[in-house]
């Protein structure tokens, strides 16, 4: 037996404790208000997980990790108290946000989930740290990466997805990433004869709000159309083109750039991804 006292809510709605064993969270919720003194009862070997892992909190399915990964954001938190070394690693080197090194994170952890190494995305120390916190965290975040590799392997209608935390204005969101191969040794190929893969980022911004950039690629053009619900001021236009365009003058293709106001946007094909469970087929594509 723990004895502990009550120090608030997680943003998932877990009771999280402090112990002299370090930050606890208890699974499901409970009415207990901050500074409540409580006892806890650590579960036996039998109650654990296979290679010694204490059972955390269930893992979540793929549609909310698409738009929120709050296993990951309650983690971030706990380690900020249990170790704030790794919790500083994390959101600062592992963690995509604004600023030069943004490409960089992005990459990273598309290799790292295609490849289904938690590990290789964090780093062996910060995995570490995550499996020593309370409450099985750990556990539960290495599934959740498991149902997000799942999903980045081409289904039999070949749309694949990547779904990548980025830490926008100190909160942690979801960029949605898809991509699919259209006309991949089919006899309806482009006039040119060439296949096409289309792609489409999906996020929503502090600043801007919900964004969509809906792309094609060909080996010598790209396309781009950008969707906002509002429309974009006139010098953030003008600044996409001048990157558009200069881009295409360095790398000796050729492409177009549009940009479209529209209050609903097409449905995201998540519903077709490897991992996505209990749900129909989607009807409508991008």
């Amino acid at each position: 037996m723990v004895a502990g006292t009550v120090i608030g809510l997680s943003r998932s709605g877990q009771t999280i404790l402090g112990t002299p064993r370090g930050l606890m969270t208890m699974v499901g919720q409970g009415d207990f208000p901050p500074g409540s003194r409580v006892e806890i009862e650590i579960l036996p070997q039998s109650a654990r997980r296979a290679g010694g892992q204490v059972a955390g909190p269930p893992p979540a399915p793929l549609a909310h990790l698409a738009r929120h990964w709050a296993t990951l954001d309650e983690a971030i938190r706990l380690l900020e108290t249990a170790n704030p070394s790794a919790a500083n690693q994390i959101t600062q080197n592992h963690v995509a946000r604004p600023g030069p090194q943004l490409t960089a994170a992005i990459a990273l952890f598309i290799t790292a989930v295609r490849g289904g190494d938690f590990r290789a995305w964090l780093g062996e120390s910060n995995a570490r740290a995550l499996e020593l916190a309370r409450g099985g965290i750990g556990a539960t975040l290495s599934e959740e990466f498991g149902t997000m590799q799942r999903a980045s392997e081409p289904n039999d209608g070949g749309w694949r997805g990547f779904f990548i935390p980025f830490m926008d204005d100190g909160q942690l969101n979801q960029v949605r990433f898809f991509l699919h191969q259209e006309n991949n040794g089919g006899d309806d190929k482009d006039r040119d004869g060439t296949d096409r893969t289309r792609f489409v980022v999906d996020l929503s911004l502090s600043q801007l709000g919900d964004l969509q950039i809906d792309g094609a690629v060909q080996p010598q053009t790209v396309d781009l159309l950008i969707r906002t619900r509002e429309s974009l001021p006139e010098h953030m236009r003008r600044e996409i083109r001048e990157i558009f365009t200069t881009t295409l003058a360095r790398t000796g293709i050729e492409g177009q750039l549009a940009f479209r106001t529209q209050k609903t946007f097409p449905t995201l094909p998540i519903e077709e991804l490897h991992g996505y469970q209990d749900s129909p087929t989607s009807d409508l594509h991008i």
